[in-house]
């Protein structure tokens, strides 16, 4: 049972982190927008801080978005590759093991 929802529950959790993050980001950005907009209808340029900040957000947001995806989808490929044989000695080796008390759960 673990081999198919493991990875469908690891996929649904990467793509819920990745959204959570794109929301984060667009809220941290907002500050930034007002500013630039607020200057742009002064007939000023925006600070440089205002682009500095609107791209540092962005890159972390992208490199978070990566990480989570590569990681929680790469274990779900690594759960749902393992033999379903494999997982059945594993559940019946530590089965056997609870119920002589050699581990406890």
């Amino acid at each position: 049972m673990t081999r198919w929802i493991a990875p469908w529950a690891l996929r649904l959790l990467a793509a819920f982190i990745q959204l959570t993050v794109a929301v984060l980001a667009t809220v941290m950005v907002l500050p930034e927008f007002h500013l630039s907009t607020v200057s742009r209808r002064r007939d000023r340029d925006p600070p440089q801080f205002a682009y500095d900040y609107g791209a540092a957000v962005g890159w972390m947001a992208l490199l978070i978005h990566r990480v989570v995806g590569w990681l929680l989808r790469g274990a779900a490929r690594v759960l749902h590759a393992i033999p379903v044989a494999v997982v059945a000695v594993v559940a019946g080796v530590v089965t056997i093991a609870w119920l002589l008390d050699l581990i406890s759960l």
